[in-house]
């Protein structure tokens, strides 16, 4: 069970069934354990995430795409990672995150697939994902209804 960080009554919300599921999927995906460990983290841990559904402006459209940033203990890296739904209640967890890292308030990215054009829209992306409600969540595989490397 993935855990919400609750810093007050009002927001004791917890993380969205579609968005547990597509974590537990793609935390399934042994790229994204080397990604994890990149960043100080590993099957198992606790980490902080932050999520969105939609395109990204400027890029081709994915309006279901679950997009979940997991961040590093002193959530200064991490990685934004993409579960793609099957139309069936399961996921696709898409290969090729991208690395992201902060510098102030703004987020850059890189390592992923793409070129500059693309770095600098994820980059985008990650720095207003920064404006979102953050989860503490507890980093559990879930492999039913998951396939990796789409």
């Amino acid at each position: 069970m993935l855990l919400p960080l609750v810093a007050d009554a009002e927001s004791a919300n917890t993380l969205p069934p579609d968005i547990e599921s597509a974590l537990g999927c793609l935390v399934t995906a042994n790229y994204v354990m080397d990604n994890l460990a990149a960043i100080g983290l590993r099957i198992g841990s606790e980490a902080s995430i932050r999520y969105r559904i939609g395109s990204v402006p400027g890029m081709g459209k994915t309006p279901n795409m679950r997009w979940i940033a997991l961040y590093s203990q002193r959530g200064d890296r991490g990685w934004l990672l993409m579960a793609d739904p099957d139309g069936k209640g399961g996921y696709f967890a898409v290969r090729n995150g991208y690395r992201i890292i902060r510098h102030g308030s703004q987020w850059s990215a890189d390592e992923g697939n793409g070129g500059l054009a693309t770095y600098a829209a994820m980059g985008k992306w990650a720095t207003s994902l920064a404006d979102r409600r953050a989860f503490t969540v507890k980093l559990v595989p879930v492999h039913k209804g998951c396939a990796v490397d789409r």
